[in-house]
Parts: structure tokens; sequence; C-alpha cells
């Protein structure tokens, strides 16, 4: 798994009150990725959670399909841990739909989410996420990416549907 975290302001000089705030947390992007041998078709999973502005936040589970020839699909679950995908990007349309996620598509949502958790703290009764400093994955910045995260695919989600505040 590869991720990719963007917070507001510099971890070691924030005080509690900003960290634990919906505007804190600008991005949270976990990804991880399958290739089907018998299909040759490489697929993309993105768990994204951020901030959208106005003191909210979003999330949404994506799934982008790199066949070995041009083009592929991005498919979107918006909340990030429905069973059903609602968004269908191909062929440069974007088209609204209720298509359940596959087996493999929940395995690797779950794991996602697992992964997820060791990061951010959900607060029930404010509706959203906070960077869980007790990770340690940002010691001195407020932003961190794995070497092996797939920037290059970022864009092509926010061509898609992107409803956070930070951009590609």
């Amino acid at each position: 798994m590869s991720y990719l975290i963007q917070l507001a302001d510099n971890i070691e000089t924030a005080d509690e009150e900003s960290i634990q705030s919906s505007r804190f947390l600008r991005m949270f992007c976990v990804h991880s990725s399958v290739y089907d041998e018998n299909e040759k078709v490489l697929t993309h999973y993105f768990l994204v959670i951020g901030y959208t502005g106005g003191n909210c936040q979003e999330d949404c589970f994506y799934k982008i399909t790199e066949p070995s020839n041009e083009g592929g699909e991005v498919w979107i679950a918006n909340p990030s841990g429905d069973g059903f995908y609602q968004k269908h990007f191909a062929n440069a349309h974007m088209s609204d739909c209720e298509q359940e996620l596959t087996s493999i598509d929940i395995k690797m949502q779950n794991e996602l989410i697992s992964e997820m958790n060791q990061f951010l703290i959900y607060d029930d009764l404010s509706d959203f996420f906070y960077y869980n400093t007790a990770c340690n994955a940002l010691s001195s910045s407020n932003f961190v990416r794995s070497d092996e995260f797939p920037s290059a695919l970022l864009p092509r989600l926010s061509n898609t549907f992107w409803p956070f505040s930070v951009s590609w």
C-alpha cells in the first residue's frame, strides 16, 4: 500500500484544537493495485478523504482499470464504504450507475479502510476525520507521499469526479 497525506499546517507547530478540526486534514489518499494475469488488466484502488470547503469533508473509493490497450475505466463509490459504485467514467463520458462492488473490490475496499484507520480518527459527534498524530507518518511536515504512490493517476481522478479542494 502506498499513501499521500496533506495537512493544512505543519504538524509540529499545530495545536490540538487545530488538528482536531475538519479543515486540518486537507487530503488523505491510500492506494493499492491488483494485476489480473488472465485478463492482463492492472486495477488501481484509491480511498480518498479530503476537505471540500465550508467545514466539510468528503470520502470516495475509486477503482481504475488499466487494460493493456488504451482507455480504461474509473468507477466511483461515494461514500467510500458503500457497496455500490454510483458513478462510472469511460470513453470521456461520466454516467450515474448503481453497480455492486465485486468480491475483489470489497476485499480491496476493506484493506484500504483498515489502512486508513491507522492514520485517521473519526469524530462521531462532528462527523469528520482528523489525523492521528500517534501514527507519526508526518513527523516534521504537512505533506508526505510514499515513493511508490502513483501520482500520475491523480489528474485522471480529478478529471472525472473530484469533490476535494486540493487539485492535481
